[in-house]
Protein backbone atom coordinates (compact mmCIF):
# COMPACT_ATOMS: atom_id res chain seq x y z
CA UNK A 1 0.00 0.00 0.00
CA UNK A 2 1.71 3.18 -1.18
CA UNK A 3 0.89 5.42 1.78
CA UNK A 4 3.48 7.70 3.35
CA UNK A 5 3.74 9.69 6.54
CA UNK A 6 6.06 12.62 7.17
CA UNK A 7 7.53 12.56 10.66
CA UNK A 8 9.50 15.60 11.76
CA UNK A 9 11.87 16.35 14.61
CA UNK A 10 12.38 12.73 15.54
CA UNK A 11 15.31 11.87 17.72
CA UNK A 12 17.28 9.03 16.18
CA UNK A 13 20.40 7.11 16.96
CA UNK A 14 23.20 5.94 14.72
CA UNK A 15 21.85 2.38 14.82
CA UNK A 16 18.55 3.14 13.06
CA UNK A 17 18.02 2.18 9.30
CA UNK A 18 14.19 2.36 8.44
CA UNK A 19 10.78 3.03 9.92
CA UNK A 20 7.52 1.26 10.64
CA UNK A 21 4.14 2.56 11.78
CA UNK A 22 0.85 0.83 12.44
CA UNK A 23 -2.42 1.55 10.60
CA UNK A 24 -3.20 4.53 12.85
CA UNK A 25 0.16 6.12 12.17
CA UNK A 26 1.58 5.25 15.57
CA UNK A 27 5.32 4.81 15.44
CA UNK A 28 6.27 1.23 16.21
CA UNK A 29 9.93 1.20 15.30
CA UNK A 30 12.16 3.91 13.98
CA UNK A 31 15.08 3.26 11.66
CA UNK A 32 16.30 5.81 9.14
CA UNK A 33 17.82 4.85 5.76
CA UNK A 34 21.07 6.60 6.62
CA UNK A 35 23.59 6.62 9.46
CA UNK A 36 22.59 9.43 11.80
CA UNK A 37 24.70 10.86 14.54
CA UNK A 38 23.74 10.33 18.14
CA UNK A 39 20.91 12.68 19.29
CA UNK A 40 20.53 14.15 15.79
CA UNK A 41 16.97 15.08 14.77
CA UNK A 42 15.73 14.39 11.26
CA UNK A 43 12.74 14.22 8.97
CA UNK A 44 11.75 10.69 7.96
CA UNK A 45 9.47 9.42 5.19
CA UNK A 46 7.73 6.43 6.70
CA UNK A 47 5.90 3.77 4.72
CA UNK A 48 2.77 2.27 6.18
CA UNK A 49 3.29 -1.46 5.95
CA UNK A 50 -0.27 -2.44 6.79
CA UNK A 51 0.11 -5.38 4.44
CA UNK A 52 3.66 -6.16 5.43
CA UNK A 53 6.59 -5.88 3.02
CA UNK A 54 6.83 -3.08 0.43
CA UNK A 55 9.23 -3.30 -2.51
CA UNK A 56 9.71 -0.97 -5.49
CA UNK A 57 11.79 -1.64 -8.60
CA UNK A 58 13.52 -4.66 -7.08
CA UNK A 59 14.91 -7.57 -9.10
CA UNK A 60 14.53 -11.15 -7.85
CA UNK A 61 16.45 -13.82 -9.77
CA UNK A 62 16.74 -17.59 -9.31
CA UNK A 63 15.00 -17.52 -5.95
CA UNK A 64 12.99 -20.36 -4.43
CA UNK A 65 9.91 -19.03 -2.63
CA UNK A 66 8.30 -22.41 -1.99
CA UNK A 67 9.04 -22.10 1.73
CA UNK A 68 7.31 -18.73 1.94
CA UNK A 69 6.92 -15.33 0.32
CA UNK A 70 6.73 -12.01 2.25
CA UNK A 71 3.22 -10.59 2.05
CA UNK A 72 2.90 -7.00 0.98
CA UNK A 73 3.04 -4.79 -2.09
CA UNK A 74 5.50 -5.21 -4.98
CA UNK A 75 5.60 -2.40 -7.51
CA UNK A 76 7.59 -2.39 -10.76
CA UNK A 77 9.54 -5.45 -9.61
CA UNK A 78 10.99 -8.17 -11.84
CA UNK A 79 10.96 -11.85 -10.93
CA UNK A 80 13.17 -13.98 -13.15
CA UNK A 81 13.53 -17.78 -13.00
CA UNK A 82 11.89 -17.86 -9.55
CA UNK A 83 10.04 -20.84 -8.11
CA UNK A 84 6.57 -20.06 -6.70
CA UNK A 85 5.23 -23.60 -7.06
CA UNK A 86 2.37 -24.05 -4.53
CA UNK A 87 3.54 -20.86 -2.77
CA UNK A 88 0.97 -18.91 -0.75
CA UNK A 89 0.71 -15.52 -2.47
CA UNK A 90 -2.60 -14.63 -0.83
CA UNK A 91 -3.13 -10.93 -0.04
CA UNK A 92 -0.03 -9.91 -2.01
CA UNK A 93 -0.33 -7.05 -4.52
CA UNK A 94 1.73 -7.11 -7.71
CA UNK A 95 1.66 -3.74 -9.47
CA UNK A 96 3.32 -3.30 -12.87
CA UNK A 97 5.54 -6.31 -12.18
CA UNK A 98 7.15 -8.74 -14.64
CA UNK A 99 7.53 -12.49 -14.24
CA UNK A 100 10.08 -14.08 -16.55
CA UNK A 101 10.49 -17.86 -16.80
CA UNK A 102 8.92 -18.40 -13.37
CA UNK A 103 7.01 -21.44 -12.10
CA UNK A 104 3.75 -20.46 -10.39
CA UNK A 105 2.10 -23.86 -10.68
CA UNK A 106 -0.74 -24.28 -8.18
CA UNK A 107 0.22 -21.13 -6.27
CA UNK A 108 -2.39 -19.85 -3.82
CA UNK A 109 -3.67 -16.46 -4.98
CA UNK A 110 -6.60 -15.71 -2.69
CA UNK A 111 -7.19 -11.94 -2.84
CA UNK A 112 -3.91 -11.48 -4.71
CA UNK A 113 -3.75 -8.30 -6.78
CA UNK A 114 -2.54 -8.43 -10.39
CA UNK A 115 -2.46 -4.87 -11.72
CA UNK A 116 -0.79 -4.45 -15.11
CA UNK A 117 1.36 -7.53 -14.61
CA UNK A 118 3.30 -9.25 -17.41
CA UNK A 119 4.15 -12.94 -17.55
CA UNK A 120 6.64 -14.30 -20.09
CA UNK A 121 7.54 -17.97 -20.55
CA UNK A 122 5.99 -18.88 -17.20
CA UNK A 123 4.27 -22.00 -15.90
CA UNK A 124 0.93 -20.91 -14.42
CA UNK A 125 -0.82 -24.27 -14.28
CA UNK A 126 -3.98 -24.47 -12.20
CA UNK A 127 -4.03 -20.85 -11.01
CA UNK A 128 -7.50 -19.92 -9.66
CA UNK A 129 -7.69 -16.32 -10.88
CA UNK A 130 -11.34 -16.25 -9.88
CA UNK A 131 -10.10 -16.10 -6.27
CA UNK A 132 -7.74 -13.18 -6.89
CA UNK A 133 -8.46 -9.52 -6.18
CA UNK A 134 -10.63 -8.16 -9.04
CA UNK A 135 -9.65 -4.52 -8.39
CA UNK A 136 -7.83 -3.15 -11.47
CA UNK A 137 -7.16 -6.73 -12.61
CA UNK A 138 -4.96 -6.55 -15.71
CA UNK A 139 -2.38 -8.97 -17.05
CA UNK A 140 -0.58 -9.95 -20.21
CA UNK A 141 0.79 -13.43 -20.78
CA UNK A 142 3.31 -14.37 -23.47
CA UNK A 143 4.22 -17.99 -24.22
CA UNK A 144 2.89 -19.18 -20.88
CA UNK A 145 1.37 -22.50 -19.78
CA UNK A 146 -1.97 -21.81 -18.15
CA UNK A 147 -3.77 -25.11 -18.57
CA UNK A 148 -6.37 -25.84 -15.89
CA UNK A 149 -6.36 -22.19 -14.79
CA UNK A 150 -9.71 -20.66 -13.80
CA UNK A 151 -11.11 -17.29 -14.87
CA UNK A 152 -14.66 -18.02 -13.73
CA UNK A 153 -16.55 -14.71 -13.62
CA UNK A 154 -13.37 -12.65 -14.07
CA UNK A 155 -13.21 -9.32 -15.86
CA UNK A 156 -10.63 -9.90 -18.61
CA UNK A 157 -11.14 -6.68 -20.55
CA UNK A 158 -7.66 -5.45 -19.61
CA UNK A 159 -5.97 -8.78 -20.36
CA UNK A 160 -4.34 -10.43 -23.36
CA UNK A 161 -2.78 -13.81 -24.10
CA UNK A 162 -0.11 -14.40 -26.72
CA UNK A 163 1.06 -17.86 -27.85
CA UNK A 164 -0.16 -19.39 -24.60
CA UNK A 165 -1.37 -22.88 -23.77
CA UNK A 166 -4.88 -22.46 -22.39
CA UNK A 167 -5.96 -26.07 -22.38
CA UNK A 168 -8.94 -26.83 -20.11
CA UNK A 169 -9.04 -23.25 -18.86
CA UNK A 170 -12.42 -22.22 -17.41
CA UNK A 171 -13.79 -18.97 -18.88
CA UNK A 172 -17.33 -19.54 -17.58
CA UNK A 173 -19.24 -16.25 -17.07
CA UNK A 174 -16.07 -14.24 -17.68
CA UNK A 175 -16.26 -10.79 -19.23
CA UNK A 176 -13.81 -11.27 -22.09
CA UNK A 177 -15.07 -8.39 -24.22
CA UNK A 178 -12.27 -7.27 -26.53
CA UNK A 179 -9.93 -10.00 -25.25
CA UNK A 180 -7.01 -10.87 -27.52
CA UNK A 181 -6.17 -14.57 -27.70
CA UNK A 182 -3.28 -14.55 -30.14
CA UNK A 183 -2.10 -17.96 -31.38
CA UNK A 184 -3.38 -19.65 -28.21
CA UNK A 185 -4.25 -23.33 -27.82
CA UNK A 186 -7.77 -23.52 -26.36
CA UNK A 187 -8.19 -27.30 -26.34
CA UNK A 188 -11.09 -28.29 -24.06
CA UNK A 189 -11.33 -24.72 -22.70
CA UNK A 190 -14.74 -24.03 -21.16
CA UNK A 191 -16.87 -21.17 -22.53
CA UNK A 192 -20.30 -20.95 -20.91
CA UNK A 193 -22.21 -17.68 -20.61
CA UNK A 194 -18.97 -15.93 -21.53
CA UNK A 195 -18.98 -12.43 -22.98
CA UNK A 196 -16.72 -12.64 -26.03
CA UNK A 197 -18.05 -9.59 -27.83
CA UNK A 198 -15.33 -7.97 -29.96
CA UNK A 199 -12.82 -10.58 -28.77
CA UNK A 200 -10.09 -11.52 -31.22
CA UNK A 201 -9.66 -15.27 -31.71
CA UNK A 202 -8.56 -15.03 -35.33
CA UNK A 203 -5.31 -16.89 -34.66
CA UNK A 204 -6.50 -19.02 -31.74
CA UNK A 205 -7.10 -22.72 -32.35
CA UNK A 206 -8.66 -25.93 -30.99
CA UNK A 207 -11.59 -24.10 -29.38
CA UNK A 208 -15.20 -25.19 -29.13
CA UNK A 209 -17.64 -22.37 -28.43
CA UNK A 210 -21.43 -22.64 -28.46
CA UNK A 211 -22.84 -19.47 -30.11
CA UNK A 212 -26.15 -20.03 -28.28
CA UNK A 213 -24.51 -20.08 -24.85
CA UNK A 214 -22.06 -17.20 -25.30
CA UNK A 215 -22.11 -13.60 -26.48
CA UNK A 216 -20.14 -13.39 -29.72
CA UNK A 217 -21.30 -10.18 -31.44
CA UNK A 218 -18.33 -8.51 -33.11
CA UNK A 219 -15.90 -11.30 -32.21
CA UNK A 220 -13.29 -12.24 -34.82
CA UNK A 221 -12.62 -15.84 -35.86
CA UNK A 222 -10.68 -17.35 -38.72
CA UNK A 223 -12.26 -19.55 -41.36
CA UNK A 224 -10.21 -22.44 -39.97
CA UNK A 225 -11.90 -21.92 -36.61
CA UNK A 226 -15.46 -22.22 -37.89
CA UNK A 227 -15.75 -25.94 -37.03
CA UNK A 228 -15.25 -25.01 -33.37
CA UNK A 229 -18.37 -22.83 -33.56
CA UNK A 230 -20.52 -25.40 -35.36
CA UNK A 231 -19.79 -28.60 -33.43
CA UNK A 232 -23.18 -28.71 -31.71
CA UNK A 233 -24.96 -28.52 -35.04
CA UNK A 234 -23.12 -31.49 -36.54
CA UNK A 235 -22.04 -29.35 -39.48
CA UNK A 236 -18.83 -30.34 -41.25
CA UNK A 237 -16.74 -27.55 -42.77
CA UNK A 238 -14.24 -28.56 -45.44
Amino acid sequence: MDITFQLQEIGVSKDCPTAMVDTSGTLLEMYLPFMAKENQTATAEVYLWSMGHYAVEKDFRNQDFTEGFPKGDYEACTFEACNFQETDLSDVNFIECRFLSCDLTNAKILNTGFREVEFEDCKMVGLPFDQSNPFLFALQAHRCQLHLATFYGCNLRQCSFHECTLQEVDFTEANAEGLLLEACDLSRAIFEQTNLQKANLSTAFNYRIDPDQNRLRGATFSADGLPGLLVKYGIVVR
